[in-house]
């Protein structure tokens, strides 16, 4: 066996090998944009997720208290006991609300799905301060003025339960989309 002989099968096998060698890297390469594309979709789901149940409890207990006081006229006593329960999910959710707040402004590079998620919680504050029909006052009222908050310009607006559920509904919607589009930090 000759140089020769050693050149040439080196030079035959060669080949082979550096394309092996680039196809897994290609290979590799794939696999792991896959699997961060999954981790993403992952995430975005559980924010979905989360966003979902967090408004989901305060709208419906909203929901169950307006009924039960406003509908069905339930007694003194019993008004008591529906406002406690919609206090404690208001306080809940306001705080579930934060986190999941904190969070959207940490994974996005945009500003948009944290801001169609304080919007979703701040009208659906407002909904719950006018069924409690506390007096509001107008330093509150103004607070929740404007596209930094409810995205209402008016307070009369802010104090209109249909106008709030019509705002609710579309700002709800637009936060699932923007978990959906916008893109993450890397």
């Amino acid at each position: 066996m000759t140089v020769e002989f050693w050149k040439e099968l080196f030079t035959q096998a060669a080949g082979p090998v550096f394309s092996a060698a680039i196809l897994g890297l290609v290979a590799a390469y794939i696999a792991r944009r896959a699997q961060l594309r999954r981790e993403e979709w992952s995430l975005r789901h559980e924010l979905i997720k989360q966003m979902t149940e967090t408004v989901s409890s305060l709208y419906n207990e909203t929901l169950r208290y307006d009924r039960a006081v406003n509908l069905f006229k339930v007694a003194d006593d019993e008004k008591v006991t529906y406002r406690k329960q919609l206090d404690e999910q208001y306080r809940e959710s306001r705080t579930a609300g934060e986190v999941i707040q904190d969070r959207l402004e940490a994974y996005f590079q945009g500003d948009k799905a944290r801001a169609c998620w304080h919007r979703t919680i701040d009208l659906l504050s407002m909904r719950y301060f006018v069924l409690i029909k506390i007096g509001i006052p107008g330093t509150l009222l103004d607070k929740y003025l404007g596209d930094g908050h409810t995205g209402l310009s008016e307070r009369s607006k802010l104090l209109d339960l249909k106008i709030l559920q019509e705002f609710y509904e579309q700002s709800r919607k637009d936060a699932a989309e923007a978990v959906l589009t916008e893109d993450l930090r890397r």
